[in-house]
Parts: structure tokens; C-alpha cells; sequence
């Protein structure tokens, strides 16, 4: 058959199918609202995904360095009377990051005879400078077994 034939049938009938046919405006309102439907589900899970991977490659890092401060304590077996001595200690040193008192013996040290030197709350508290050599010792016993 004749292709210039053939063409015409099908253009016929894709006009009397009606794909060509105008839709009515309750259809096009549906198709409107199915698209963007389509289009925020689509930005909504891009977004999403991102967002869980995100969090899966960035370590968060700690905005409350006194809650950071104790769960160390707390996992290096200080007691809770302890811990509260080294949190009041921290905050009359006014230390921002608490946890620094952690990294070496040298800077417990300084700051713990800071502490007992100015503050008038040390002297109240029972025992602090043996308690705070307690502390220190068991804090700190792994760095000296790592020396050793």
C-alpha cells in the first residue's frame, strides 16, 4: 500500500481516537493537579534522601559540652559525687569545653590547684584535693599504662 495512504489512515485515526481531542477542563484540572502531585512527591523524596544521607557521612558534634563532659566521666567509671565535683570545678573555671580537662594530666592538674587555690566552694567541699587525685588517677590510668 501506498505509504502517503497509510499516513493519512493513521492521522485519521489518531484524530477520531481522540488524542488530539481537547479535554475538557475538569480534565485538565485533574491531569494538572496529578502533575504536580507527581512533581512535589518527587522533589519530597530527593529531598529526603539527601537529607538521611547527610547525616549518615557527618559526625554530629556535641552542642552540649557539659553532657559530653559527664558521659565521658561516667564511661571512665568516675562516681556521681565525682563527677559533680569535676562539673563544679568546670564551670567556676569557667571552661567552655569541660572535656579538655580530659586530655592531659598536666591540664587537670593546673586547673584542679586553680580551683583549689580561688575558690571559697573548695574549701567546703570534703576532701576535694584528695578526691581530685583520686580522679585523676583513674582517669589518667590508662595514659600511664601506655607509657609503661
Amino acid at each position: 500500500m501506498n505509504p502517503w495512504l497509510l499516513a493519512l489512515k493513521s492521522a485519521n485515526w489518531l484524530e477520531n481516537r481522540g488524542v488530539w481531542q481537547e479535554a475538557s477542563p475538569a480534565q485538565k484540572q485533574r491531569q494538572m493537579v496529578m502533575i504536580i502531585f507527581f512533581v512535589t512527591s518527587v522533589v519530597l523524596l530527593i529531598w529526603l534522601i539527601a537529607r538521611i544521607q547527610s547525616r549518615m557521612r557527618v559526625p554530629q558534634t556535641p552542642h552540649r559540652p557539659y553532657r559530653l563532659f559527664r558521659r565521658l566521666l561516667k564511661l571512665h567509671g568516675v562516681g556521681l559525687a565525682d563527677r559533680m565535683l569535676l562539673v563544679t570545678l568546670a564551670i567556676s573555671q569557667r571552661m567552655r569545653q569541660p572535656t579538655l580537662l580530659l586530655l592531659s594530666p598536666a591540664l587537670f592538674a593546673r586547673h584542679a590547684e586553680e580551683w583549689l587555690r580561688g575558690s571559697a566552694f573548695a574549701s567546703i567541699w570534703p576532701g576535694a584535693r584528695r578526691r581530685l587525685v583520686r580522679i585523676a588517677e583513674q582517669v589518667f590510668a590508662e595514659d600511664a599504662s601506655q607509657k609503661a
